[in-house]
C-alpha cells in the first residue's frame, strides 16, 4: 500500500479574500430596487493579501540566507454550536484569521502550519470527552 503524501492528506483550499454586503447599492440612479431585485444581496469582495487597508505585515530574515518565518491571513469558517431558548444546532461563522509562526532553525514546521493549520481548526468537532481528554494529558504531562 502507497503512502499517501501530506498534501493529498490536507488537500483544501482556503479563502483569502472576505466579503462584505453592499448597502444602499444602486449601479443606476434611476433604476428602482424592489426586494425582487438581483442587486439586493450585492457583495464586495477584498482580496485579503492585495489589501493594504487590511493587512500589513514587515519581516526581516536578520543574518540567514532566508526566512524561516511564515504567515497566513485566511477567512475559515467555525462551527458553533447554538444552545439558547430550546433551540440546538450548529451554525458556520465566518472567522478572520491572521497567524505568524517563527522558524526556529528551519522552515519545516513554520510552512506546514501556514498550509493546514487553519485547516484543523476548521475540521475539529469538539466534544466534551475530547476536552476532559485534553484536560487530563496536561495535568499528567504539565501540572
Amino acid at each position: 500500500m502507497k503512502a499517501k503524501s501530506l498534501t493529498t492528506i490536507f488537500k483544501r483550499s482556503l479563502s483569502d479574500y472576505v466579503t462584505f454586503p453592499i448597502r444602499n447599492y444602486n449601479p443606476a440612479p434611476n433604476l428602482n430596487l424592489s426586494k425582487d431585485s438581483i442587486y439586493k444581496n450585492a457583495r464586495l469582495k477584498i482580496q485579503l493579501l492585495k489589501a493594504p487597508s487590511h493587512f500589513g505585515h514587515f519581516t526581516n530574515r536578520m543574518n540567514r540566507l532566508y526566512n524561516e518565518d511564515k504567515y497566513t491571513v485566511n477567512m475559515i469558517k467555525i462551527p458553533i454550536r447554538i444552545n439558547d431558548y430550546g433551540v440546538d444546532k450548529t451554525v458556520e461563522q465566518e472567522c478572520f484569521t491572521a497567524s505568524v509562526f517563527d522558524g526556529h532553525g528551519g522552515d519545516e514546521c513554520s510552512t506546514f502550519l501556514r498550509n493546514h493549520l487553519n485547516e484543523q481548526v476548521e475540521t475539529l468537532k469538539p466534544s466534551k470527552e475530547g476536552f476532559m481528554n485534553l484536560l487530563s494529558k496536561y495535568n499528567e504531562n504539565i501540572g
